[in-house]
């Protein structure tokens, strides 16, 4: 009877660490042709995706994905933090010049690797360069389907407030706004 329990338990912590295993993956990202990343950038030329949390309270986190309108790419994460409206008390910017995509040979997801990352603090205090970050990449599902698109932000270490973080598949709205 107890080899019967014992044999239970194991097969219970293999399904366990099986599940997890399984939830942990990460998709298999291949680089895509010049063909494909252009069609990717000419597609999100121009384009800005918002996402606050939460949306119509305070103190809130908003985050702006923002694709730069020049032909050759560039991409901008933007964030700021607010106690109350009209007042913000904390705000970042992360730019890549130029990003490189590649996409999951079993899915409909895309990845963003910034490359010529440079990061800046805008309030509290200025200061360029400031954010340790080696790497960050943005994950695109369904960025063809305006209805269906979720974004997912993966850095190599934490980002500071007031970046709310999403390491989960998030919906972001598409918004139209006009940088200086």
């Amino acid at each position: 009877m107890s080899n019967c329990k014992a044999f239970i338990i194991l097969l219970i912590l293999f399904s366990t660490l099986s599940c997890d295993k399984e939830e942990d993956s990460q998709p298999d990202f291949e680089p895509v042709t010049t063909e494909e990343a252009n069609h990717f950038r000419e597609n999100f030329r121009n384009r800005t995706f918002t996402k606050s949390v939460p949306e119509n309270a305070f103190p809130r986190g908003r985050v702006h994905i923002y694709f730069s309108e020049e032909s050759e790419s560039g991409i901008r994460l933007w964030a700021q933090y607010a106690e109350e409206p009209e007042n913000a008390s904390h705000e970042w910017e992360i730019t890549g010049r130029e990003y490189k995509v590649s996409k999951d040979t079993e899915s409909n997801v895309y990845k963003l690797e910034f490359i010529n990352l440079s990061a800046r603090n805008i309030l509290l205090e200025e200061c360029s360069d400031c954010l340790e970050l080696k790497t960050l990449s943005i994950f695109i599902r369904n960025p063809f389907d305006k209805d269906k698109i979720q974004f997912r932000i993966a850095e190599d270490k934490d980002l500071p407030k007031p970046y709310p973080v999403f390491n989960q598949w998030t919906s972001f709205e598409e918004r139209i706004i006009y940088y200086n």
